[in-house]
C-alpha cells in the first residue's frame, strides 16, 4: 500500500529578488504537496531558508521534478508513453528542447532515432527527477539521519521506491531471454546476469591480488578517508545543523573534481597513484570516500602534501593511516565493499545488517553514485573479465597463459603476466548515418544540395590485444539480443537487424583502443 501523504508547511527566511521570488513561489510545497512520505517518518515541520532551497535546486533537482515529486510509477509510465506518442512523433526538435528543460539533460542521438530508446530514456530521466526531488524534500524536512526516528542513509519513501524497482527488475529478467541471432540458442537472462554477491566476490579476489602484487613491488597499503565539511551534512549526528542545501550528488561531484586535480598533481610529481575507492554515505546521506592507496616510502609525504593542498580547505577532510599488514588491508576493503557491492537484503559479516544494505542501496540508486572503483591498474579489470570468457579453439598460447590465472582467480599472477605481455582491450568503433528527423535541418541542407544526417557511434569490445607479441585475439564471436520469452528466435534476428547500433564487419570502422590501431595483420572484427 502506498504510504500516506502529508503536506509540509514552509517558513521562508530572508529577502528574495523578484525573479527568485517567482521561482520559489512556483516550487512552494504548500501548493504542490509533499507527495508520498510516510506519516511515521515525519519528525518535524519543514523549516528552510531561501538560500538553502536555491542550493537544492542548483544541485540537480529540476523544477519539473519538484512539482511532480508525488508521482507514482504508473504516473511516470503513462506520461512517458503519452509524450512519445504525441510530441516525439509530431516534432522531435520540440521534444528535444522540452526534454532539456524538464530533466536538465540532452537526449542522445539514439533517442532521437528510435522510439523504443526514446521511451526508455524518458522513463529513466523522469523517474530520476521525481525520486531526487522527493529525497531532497525529505532532507529539507529532516527525515534522514541517525537521530530519534529518522531513517538512516535514505528516507523511507526512497527505500520503498527502490524495493518496487528491484521487484520490477526481477520480474523483467525472469521474462527475458538472451538469444544468439545465428544459432537461435536462448538463455534466461536471470541465469547470466551478475548478482551483487558475485560482484563483491570479484572485488574481493581482485583487491586481494592487487595487495599482494603491490606489496611485492615495494608499495605498502595506506588507508585514506576523504570527507566533506559540516555545510554538506543535512542532519549531523553531533552539533547543530549547518547545512546549506548541498545534496549528495553535488558532494560526489565535488570529491571527484578535487580527486582528479590531486591525481594530476601527483602525475606531474612523478607519482602514479594505484588503489581503489569505496563511496559510502553518512547516516544523513552526506557522501564520503574510503580509499586504499599503495605508496612507496619516499612517496608518502609528497602524497600527503598534495591531498592536504587539494582537500585542505574543506576542513578536517583528509585522514591517512598506514596498514599494519596486508591481511588487514584486505579486511579493510571487504568491510566497505559489503555496503557498496552487495547492497541487498540479508546480513554480511558481523556489523553489516540488512537494514544498512537496503538503505545504502536506496541511497546509491536515488543519487546515481558509483559504489567502488579501482584506479591506476591500466584497464586490467576489463582484460581480466575478457580472459575469463570461453576462449576460441584456435586461441594462441600467449593468450592461454594469460587466461589460465584469470580463470583460476589468481589476480596477482594475471597482473604480472598482463604487464609482461602488454594486454589490453581490443575494441571497434562502429558508426552509421541516418536521416536527420528535424524538418528544419532537412530543408536547410536541401537548400545547399546536401542531405541532413545524424551519425550514431558505438564502441564494441571485440577481444584482447597483446602488445608484446603483436597479436589480436577475437573473444566475442557471437551476437546476442534480448527478447521476451514468448517471442521467437526469428523475431530476435529481426530485432537485431532493425537495431540502430548494429553493423556488419565490413561497415565497422578501423579497430582502435584509446586512439591506437592494432597491427594490420589483426583479424577483422566479428560480424
Amino acid at each position: 500500500m502506498e504510504p500516506a501523504a502529508r503536506p509540509l508547511r514552509t517558513h521562508v527566511v530572508g529577502a528574495l529578488s523578484a525573479s527568485a521570488r517567482d521561482q520559489y513561489a512556483a516550487l512552494s510545497p504548500d501548493d504542490q504537496g509533499q507527495g508520498a512520505l510516510s506519516a511515521d517518518a515525519i519528525l518535524r515541520e519543514a523549516c528552510w531558508s531561501d538560500e538553502r532551497l536555491a542550493r537544492v535546486m542548483e544541485c540537480g533537482v529540476t523544477a519539473w521534478g519538484w512539482r511532480h515529486k508525488g508521482w507514482t510509477e504508473r504516473d511516470i509510465r503513462d506520461e512517458a508513453k503519452h509524450r512519445i506518442a504525441t510530441l516525439w512523433r509530431a516534432g522531435r526538435s520540440l521534444w528535444a528542447s522540452s526534454y532539456k528543460a524538464r530533466y536538465g539533460v540532452t537526449p542522445t542521438t539514439l533517442m532521437r532515432l528510435d522510439p523504443t530508446a526514446a521511451l526508455r530514456g524518458e522513463r529513466r530521466n523522469m523517474r530520476c527527477c521525481v525520486r531526487r526531488a522527493e529525497e531532497a524534500a525529505a532532507l529539507l524536512a529532516g527525515h534522514v539521519g541517525s537521530r530519534g526516528r529518522q531513517s538512516q542513509y535514505a528516507s523511507c519513501n526512497a527505500r520503498w521506491r527502490r524495493a518496487e524497482q528491484l521487484e520490477q527488475q526481477s520480474k523483467w529478467m525472469d521474462e527475458t531471454l538472451v538469444v544468439d541471432t545465428e544459432t537461435g540458442e536462448a538463455i534466461p537472462l536471470a541465469k547470466v546476469a551478475r548478482q551483487p554477491r558475485q560482484r563483491r566476490a570479484e572485488l574481493h579476489v581482485v583487491t586481494r591480488g592487487m595487495i599482494d602484487y603491490e606489496v611485492a613491488q615495494g608499495r605498502w597499503p595506506y588507508f585514506i578517508t576523504l570527507t566533506l565539511p559540516a555545510t554538506w551534512h543535512p542532519s549531523p549526528k553531533f552539533g547543530r545543523v549547518k547545512w546549506d542545501g548541498s545534496l549528495p550528488v553535488a558532494g560526489q561531484r565535488e570529491l571527484r573534481r578535487r580527486w582528479a586535480l590531486a591525481r594530476a598533481r601527483a602525475k606531474k610529481a612523478g607519482i602514479d597513484l594505484v588503489g581503489g575507492r569505496f563511496v559510502e554515505p553518512h547516516s544523513d546521506g552526506c557522501v564520503h570516500w574510503h580509499q586504499i592507496q599503495f605508496l612507496r616510502d619516499d612517496e608518502v609525504q609528497r602524497v600527503i602534501a598534495i591531498l592536504t593542498a587539494v582537500f585542505g580547505d574543506l576542513g578536517p577532510a583528509v585522514r591517512i593511516e598506514r596498514a599494519h599488514s596486508a591481511e588487514g588491508a584486505a579486511k579493510y576493503c571487504m568491510a566497505y565493499s559489503a555496503k557498496t557491492a552487495a547492497c541487498r537484503d540479508g546480513k554480511i559479516g558481523q556489523h553489516v545488517t540488512g537494514d544498512e544494505l537496503t538503505g545504502v542501496d536506496a541511497w546509491r540508486s536515488t543519487w546515481g553514485i558509483r559504489g567502488w572503483q579501482l584506479f591506476g591498474i591500466k584497464g586490467r579489470l576489463g582484460v581480466w573479465r575478457e580472459c575469463r570468457r570461453r576462449l576460441p579453439d584456435d586461441a594462441p598460447a600467449e593468450l592461454r597463459s594469460l587466461a589460465q590465472p584469470a580463470r583460476a582467480g589468481k589476480f596477482r599472477e594475471f597482473h604480472e603476466e598482463a604487464e609482461r605481455t602488454g594486454a589490453r582491450i581490443w575494441a571497434t568503433d562502429e558508426e552509421r548515418e541516418y536521416p536527420d528527423p528535424d524538418p528544419a535541418r532537412q530543408q536547410q541542407a536541401a537548400a545547399h544540395g546536401q542531405r541532413a544526417t545524424l551519425t550514431l557511434r558505438h564502441r564494441r569490445t571485440v577481444g584482447v590485444h597483446l602488445d608484446a607479441h603483436g597479436v589480436c585475439v577475437t573473444t566475442r564471436t557471437r551476437r546476442w539480443v534480448l527478447i521476451r520469452a514468448e517471442d521467437s528466435a526469428a523475431a530476435s534476428a529481426a530485432a537485431l537487424a532493425d537495431s540502430c547500433i548494429t553493423v556488419t564487419g565490413t561497415e565497422a570502422a578501423k579497430s582502435v583502443w584509446r586512439g591506437q590501431t592494432p597491427p594490420s595483420q589483426a583479424p577483422p572484427p566479428a560480424s
